[in-house]
């Protein structure tokens, strides 16, 4: 499953991302497995991977559950850097 939003809050201690959508608030958890990648196509520029620490509030962001299921941890984060 891919859900796509904004960044309301990440709790660093808890391992965990609050993402807003239209219709519903999603509280994502991440482990060490969770793969980020920096979204630079905004800027013409290639992604790179990331990490937690690049999670910034307001940011838009797609999302992948483990097994296509809301409520399992994030297999991947995409964050869109630039304007």
């Amino acid at each position: 499953y891919l859900a796509t939003g904004r960044i309301e809050q990440v709790n660093y201690q808890h391992q965990t991302i609050t993402m807003l959508d239209a219709s519903r608030t999603y509280t994502i958890k991440v482990t060490e497995r969770t793969m980020y990648f920096l979204d630079r196509s905004k800027m013409q520029q290639s992604n790179l991977y990331g990490k937690l620490a690049d999670c910034r509030k307001g940011m838009l962001v797609e999302v992948r559950f483990e097994n296509d299921e809301i409520g399992q941890p994030a297999e991947w984060i995409k964050l869109q850097i630039g304007p």
